[in-house]
């Protein structure tokens, strides 16, 4: 399984937006089953969770059924879900992956068969994928849910959701400052089709740039690879997202990039925006 790089331009570009939830919905593809996709943020001085992001690929006729649901479960009902609880105990400060099937926890526990029937059931959930983080005082949650039509998922898409949960995390975190920042009431989307046009006008622009800052450092000796590591850092690729797109590690990216700002004679991610900046290139 493999995430495009469009899917990864939109998802960084609508960081802040309530279109955020629908591009982390549009890295997947319909084998996964997915319906939802859910994110919260949490901190010990709030009284309750704040809703990060709400999209479906349900029909527009569940929006307000949803909007309710979910409202409700935030003013009275998330302090005693077991299956939060569960989650915020066992995260920790590097991103976690829980796989949850909804119908083994509702036979295996009384408690959580009560959440699970008034939340889940209306809307046919039979799996939900969580990804979660704790940092400091702040507690974040991102949940899948997957249709109970839906086939078991493999050990290998598990290990596919596994693998990206840094991105999706981090992406999170980012949208959540950004949320803060410009104060944007989080609302519920179901997703239309995208428009192509703008979709890949938006991302042709993106690779303009990618290849255009990508020359312009070969210039200054850098190898083709380093320049272009750098190129999609100045265009906001996490070194998660780079590793999807170009499928080299984490570590290889990291060598590289240290490289490269010592033959840029820089120090930091902002140096590297003035240089750029500087040549007027973006």
């Amino acid at each position: 399984m493999n995430i495009s790089p469009e899917a990864l331009a939109s998802l960084i570009s609508s960081s802040g937006s309530n279109s955020f939830g629908n591009s982390l919905l549009n890295l997947f593809n319909d084998n996964l089953g997915i319906i939802a996709c859910l994110g919260y943020q949490y901190t010990a001085d709030q009284h309750h969770p704040r809703k990060l992001m709400s999209s479906h690929r349900l029909g527009f006729n569940n929006l307000q059924e949803i909007n309710e649901s979910i409202d409700t479960w935030i003013a009275s009902d998330y302090d005693n879900d077991p299956l939060f609880k569960y989650i915020q105990y066992n995260s920790a400060s590097i991103p976690s992956t829980h796989f949850l099937d909804i119908n083994h926890l509702k036979a295996s526990d009384k408690k959580s068969e009560v959440i699970l029937q008034k939340y889940y059931d209306p809307f046919e959930i039979g799996e939900e994928i969580t990804w979660s983080y704790k940092a400091g005082d702040h507690f974040y949650t991102i949940n899948l849910c997957r249709h109970k039509s839906s086939e078991r998922l493999s050990n290998h898409q598990k290990a596919f959701l596994t693998r990206i949960s840094n991105l999706v995390v981090q992406s999170t975190i980012q949208h959540s400052k950004l949320l803060q920042l410009s104060d944007v009431p989080v609302t519920i989307f179901s997703t239309a089709p995208i428009n192509v046009d703008i979709e890949q006008d938006s991302f042709e622009d993106r690779n303009a740039n990618i290849e255009k800052i990508t020359n312009i450092l070969l210039r200054y000796n850098l190898t083709h690879r380093e320049a272009e590591i750098c190129a999609y850092i100045t265009q906001g690729y996490s070194s998660v997202a780079i590793n999807l797109i170009l499928n080299i590690s984490i570590n290889t990216i990291a060598t590289h990039r240290k490289r490269a700002y010592s033959k840029l004679q820089i120090s930091s991610q902002r140096e590297l925006f003035r240089l750029i900046y500087k040549n007027q290139i973006i």
